[in-house]
């Protein structure tokens, strides 16, 4: 079993570039098995590619809706996307048949984040109208809805109990997700910890995600600085800083599979690794392209992470001899397959 130490983590490198899309790629998942990456583009095409072929699989194309925001459901099959032309409706749509199966409508604004329940057919959406709506996929109205102040971010916590909302880009609150009510779509009661962080000059929140242990909430800006919040007590833990931002997309961030390393795209196409519980700079990396990274997803179950501007990058460790005594079989190191630490 490969674990993911500094020294291998400075090991990678791009092993398969795509030049699939023609413009910018807005949005990228990867499904929870990890063998599948989907990515969304402003050329209004959805690109699917199988992770341990490195290969593109199927193309296709939304040139009615627009598509952002795509993510994969439970069933690898299926994703649910945003649109970018007509209106705010979320769509549930079939990769393998081509057809849409369901329209989520009831945001008024621009929808900015999607994140699908990590166990359940469920899935949060949070939009400029100033609300967090929860969806089950298999009914077109929504289940739950939270009014939040300014832009909010949302997301699950690990296990799907806990809902984390950003609120103002200077609060972060937390509800049990059992107390939003299912017939009145409204919340039941208020968030259980409520607590202030220090705003972020010339930045808004983009984004907000929580380690896989719980211990930490990740919170990305539109600006110069990304920030680690302990999850229990609030309060700063870490500022990450050092990598540059574009003017007008945010850079995404994403923990490692263990949580140990935090791994942020940059605005000069190079990815900057932190470890998570110190805040302690790790490395940069270097890619194939100047072009902004941003878009970074790592593969829950295999030693590759993924990265997009207006193309995509597939990364792996080169593993050189002095490192490779950890069990990472030939095969493995060549399709950078080696599974991750449960």
């Amino acid at each position: 079993m490969v674990s993911l130490t500094s020294d291998l983590i400075k090991t990678f490198k791009v092993a398969k570039t795509f030049r699939d899309n023609t413009e910018r790629i807005n949005y990228m998942d990867i499904s929870a098995s990890g063998h599948y990456v989907v990515t969304s583009s402003e050329d209004e095409s959805i690109q699917l590619y199988e992770c341990d072929k490195a290969i593109l699989s199927k193309t296709l194309h939304s040139k009615k809706y627009g598509v952002s925001l795509i993510s994969f459901t439970k069933n690898e099959k299926m994703v649910v996307h945003g649109s970018t032309k007509i209106d705010n409706t979320l769509r549930q749509l079939n990769l393998q048949e081509n057809k849409y199966l369901r329209y989520f409508q009831g945001h008024t604004n621009k929808v900015t984040g999607l994140k699908m329940h990590p166990k359940d057919d469920v899935f949060l959406s949070s939009s400029h109208d100033g609300s967090v709506r929860l969806w089950d996929t298999r009914s077109q109205n929504a289940q739950g809805l939270l009014s939040v102040p300014g832009k909010p971010v949302a997301n699950y916590d690990p296990e799907g109990l806990i809902v984390a909302v950003g609120s103002e880009s200077s609060e972060v609150r937390l509800y049990d997700l059992r107390t939003f009510d299912k017939v009145s779509g409204t919340s039941t009661k208020g968030a259980f910890l409520t607590f202030p962080v220090p705003q972020i000059k010339d930045g808004i929140w983009t984004d907000i995600k929580f380690n896989p242990d719980t211990t930490q909430i990740l919170i990305t800006t539109s600006g110069k600085n990304a920030i680690l919040v302990d999850a229990y007590v609030g309060g700063v833990a870490h500022t990450l800083t050092g990598y540059s931002s574009a003017s007008k997309y945010p850079m995404e961030a994403s923990f490692t599979p263990d949580g140990r390393y935090v791994l942020m795209g940059s605005a000069d196409g190079k990815v900057h690794v932190w470890e998570s519980h110190t805040g302690e700079k790790v490395c940069v990396l270097t890619g194939e392209s100047s072009d902004p990274i941003t878009c970074l997803r790592f593969n829950p179950k295999y030693m590759t992470f993924a990265t997009a501007s207006q193309r995509t990058h597939f990364w792996i460790p080169t593993v050189p001899p002095s490192i490779d005594k950890s069990g990472c079989n030939e095969s493995s190191q060549e399709n950078g397959l080696a599974k991750t630490p449960s």
